[in-house]
């Protein structure tokens, strides 16, 4: 299935545990990520912290450009590198914030931005040690970590 990604979609890592009464409702974007449908992205942060869990913003942006025309597919390249770079730094969701393309001596290029979120119980973000240990444990758990997969 072919997704359209926009500015203000929002991505959570595949097997993210969350409680039963946010009712993420979502589609599967990749292996390891899963793209909210619905709430819209503001009101998944007033129905996360009603729940008394956080939905952090990161300030710092991250992007990726890649060679080609806007369209899906090319964005879809750019974001699967965004996406590549949160599960690094062990971040468990991320927000697409700008899409744009333009052109550099006649090639076409898209750049697509993100900022990266984190989807937590508590209000101190967790240090990046216990974002990968609470990552390697849902993974275990859940069987959805990237050793555990079959190509």
């Amino acid at each position: 299935m072919v997704h359209s990604v926009q500015t203000g979609t929002i991505l959570i890592r595949e097997g993210l545990l969350l409680p039963e009464a946010l009712n993420v409702e979502s589609e599967r974007y990749t292996d390891h990520w899963r793209l909210v449908s619905a709430p819209h992205h503001l009101r998944l942060d007033d129905k996360i912290r009603s729940a008394g869990w956080n939905f952090f913003f990161l300030a710092a942006h991250t992007s990726a450009s890649v060679l080609g025309s806007s369209g899906i597919k090319t964005t879809g390249r750019a974001l699967k590198q965004l996406l590549a770079k949160a599960r690094l730094l062990d971040f468990n969701s991320l927000e697409v914030t700008a899409i744009s393309s333009g052109h550099f001596l006649g090639v076409p290029y898209t750049t697509v931005s993100a900022h990266s979120r984190h989807i937590q119980e508590g209000w101190l973000l967790a240090s990046p040690l216990e974002r990968k240990r609470v990552r390697k444990a849902t993974e275990w758990a859940t069987g959805t970590g990237y050793a555990t997969r079959s190509v």
